[in-house]
């Protein structure tokens, strides 16, 4: 089992250090997938579940973690098998969802971080992961000098583009209902 715990520490210590140094990027975070229903609370909740799981940072995390307190456990520690495993996939399991929270409250990705509903509400947001009919997306929008990235799910069933401007209409179980932002006037354009 050393090898494996080895192996672990050695792909999971790679990518916490590239990312460590800027160069490894999440894009796992709260990605949607296409597919979910997100009209319901609890469905969202899941549909983060999902996309938590299947993230970079997850992974990430509990092999970084799990496998250097399985080298510990293994080569200092002499615990026996199954022992070790259990205590490294947990200590691997706690990294990661420590890793998740802290991380989303530093950047504000919780409505209940920095961000409040009120500070949502009526704010131009741009798709950063596509969604389509009812399923669950990605949006980012800048809120009080804080770039927030939220869950957000429409009510039409039309195709949410990346890099789509939306109106957050309203923050609802952590998860933003959006709307098309109206089309800019013409010789409105930003230069």
């Amino acid at each position: 089992m050393l090898w494996i715990y080895a192996a672990a520490l050695a792909v999971g210590g790679t990518l916490l250090g590239a990312s460590l140094l800027g160069h490894g990027h999440d894009s796992g975070g709260h990605g949607g997938h296409p597919g979910h229903d997100a009209h319901d609370g609890h469905d969202s909740r899941g549909a983060a579940a999902i996309a938590a799981f299947f993230s970079l940072r997850t992974w990430t995390y509990f092999t970084a973690f799990g496998g250097l307190a399985g080298v510990a456990l293994h080569l200092v520690a002499h615990t026996p098998e199954p022992l070790a495993a259990l205590l490294s996939a947990g200590t691997g399991l706690s990294s990661a969802a420590l890793a998740r929270f802290v991380i989303a409250r530093a950047n504000g990705d919780s409505p209940s971080g920095t961000s409040s509903e009120r500070d949502l509400a009526g704010r131009t947001a741009e798709v950063v992961v596509p969604f389509s009919g009812r399923g669950v997306g990605k949006v980012r929008a800048t809120v009080l000098g804080n770039v927030v990235d939220l869950l957000a799910s429409a009510d039409d069933l039309g195709d949410y583009r990346q890099s789509d401007a939306v109106v957050i209409v309203e923050l609802k179980d952590d998860t933003a209902r959006v709307v098309r932002a109206p089309p800019s006037p013409p010789g409105d354009e930003t230069v």
